[in-house]
């Protein structure tokens, strides 16, 4: 259950916000927040008394209507979620970052940073491939204990994006899906992962983990779009 409560200030900025930011993002998000927070289109109906078909244009990709802000809240504060979950961070707020010892340190200030890289920090993780995960927040902190500027630091989306290496599944002849697809996948429920990302043994390996997971909802995208097509009836033969 969330434990966050805001100032008449802050609700009225969530709300401006809410109301600005793009329809499928708030869509997205909504449903990764019913499949953490485990309830249905029915309980939303069953404790709401919102109509199903209110509910199927909330979900419905292809529908551009989401929750007025209102409903929103009322679902946030019924279901214990935080109201923030449906519109995600302000860019740049506490977000994960990537970074990757530049190649062009001298030796002996590479050989330095490494050894108190393997001491480890409670504010970093290192995943022995000269590269450490680490909030922006604590940027300047960990930039003044390793000794070395941190400019260069990317975002770990960027990073994620680097894991595109051109390769695919082949399902069968006809079918098959592409690493870009399944960090496309990965991308849309991008802060669903971040805390699981974060809190893995190793966040290179975790993240391997999470793209290849992604082939499965891939692949189940690719069922309903040809249920749909099938059953608009308006399709032709090649």
């Amino acid at each position: 259950m969330s434990k966050n409560s805001y100032t008449q200030l802050e609700l009225l900025d969530i709300m401006q916000r809410y109301n600005s930011i793009d329809r499928q993002t708030i869509k997205n998000n909504l449903q990764i927040v019913k499949e953490v927070h485990r309830f249905q289109n029915a309980d939303i109906v069953n404790d709401f008394g919102y109509k199903e078909e209110k509910l199927k244009g909330w979900f419905n990709r292809s529908n551009p209507v989401v929750p007025i802000f209102e409903d929103a809240l009322r679902m946030a504060v019924h279901y214990g979620f935080d109201i923030i979950e449906l519109i995600g961070k302000k860019e740049g707020e506490n977000m994960l970052k990537i970074f990757h010892l530049s190649d062009m340190m001298e030796d002996e200030v590479l050989d330095r940073t490494i050894k108190l890289l393997k001491l480890g920090h409670n504010k970093f993780k290192y995943d022995n491939n000269e590269t450490i995960i680490f909030r922006s927040e604590d940027h300047d902190e960990i930039s003044k204990y390793l000794g070395i500027s941190m400019n260069h630091a990317t975002t770990l989306k960027e990073y994620i994006e680097n894991f595109d290496g051109g390769g695919y599944l082949q399902i069968n002849h006809h079918i098959q899906i592409g690493q870009s697809e399944c960090i496309e996948k990965m991308q849309e429920s991008f802060e669903k992962y971040e805390d699981q990302i974060w809190k893995a043994e190793n966040f290179r390996v975790e993240i391997l983990k999470i793209i290849q997971e992604q082939a499965y909802k891939v692949f189940l995208d690719l069922i309903k779009d040809g249920f749909e097509i099938i059953n608009n009836g308006n399709f032709k033969w090649e």
